[in-house]
């Protein structure tokens, strides 16, 4: 259905064809917008999509294709393309919508509007599964961490706390490892070993460096940066 504006008859709405997500799980949906010129249907796109992250990963961007038309029956002669580029900070979470706002200049007044591609945040994987993360991995100068709870969940383990030390405990498989955050060092099994990375406290969430914590339990790590995963094993 079409809209016409009330005020003027050089406000025309847009009018979106069905919406085909060529990203599974990310479902992108014409949430408004008008074509405003001085030609009927053609002029400046002001636009607002909703979308709606159904995958089970963080996603850190999202790149999204507009095409316009002078017709109702896409494609059509002299239609095209258009690509916009948007970045979520914080990463848009699984399950979570948002509403993203563009304009084009030169936009006819019919549009379809699809996801092309999914920039994911870095997913953790152990023993062929992936974490079901409640924290994105965040990277601090080139290194990656993760929340305590997730990493220690994917991995099996426990998590405490020594107040007297003012401490964080993990204890995996025979070892225990104590941090101090904010500290270059870690108690292993008692003893005093350097840490080149510190563990971290954000938004009152632990974060552990992945590599060097999978090292202390013995685990090797491995980067897939095409997937965005990092594999630890």
């Amino acid at each position: 259905m079409r809209y016409i504006a009330v005020s003027t008859c050089v406000l025309w709405f847009v009018l979106a064809a069905a919406a085909l997500a060529a990203v599974e799980g990310v479902d992108v949906k014409l949430a408004g917008g008008e074509v405003k010129g001085k030609v009927r249907g053609q002029g400046r796109a002001d636009v607002s999509a909703t979308v709606t992250n159904n995958t089970g990963r963080f996603i850190d961007g999202l790149r999204i294709g507009v095409y316009y038309s002078a017709a109702d029956v896409l494609p059509a002669e002299g239609a095209k393309w258009r690509v916009h580029e948007f970045v979520f900070e914080p990463p848009l979470a699984p399950g979570a919508s948002t509403t993203l706002r563009f304009s084009d200049e030169n936009a006819l007044e019919y549009i379809k509007i699809e996801a092309q591609r999914a920039r994911y945040a870095y997913a953790l994987r152990y023993a062929g599964s992936i974490a079901a993360q409640t924290v994105p991995v965040s990277e601090r100068d080139g290194v990656l961490y993760a929340a305590t709870r997730d990493l220690l969940e994917l991995i099996g383990g426990t998590i405490g706390y020594d107040q007297k030390s003012n401490s964080l405990v993990l204890e995996r498989e025979g070892r225990t490892l104590k941090f101090k955050l904010g500290q270059k060092s870690v108690l292993v099994d008692g003893r005093k070993q350097p840490l080149e990375h510190p563990a971290l406290e954000l938004d009152g969430r632990s974060l552990l460096p992945i590599e060097d914590v999978a090292a202390l339990f013995g685990l090797t790590v491995s980067h897939d940066e095409e997937q965005r995963i990092v594999t630890l094993s």
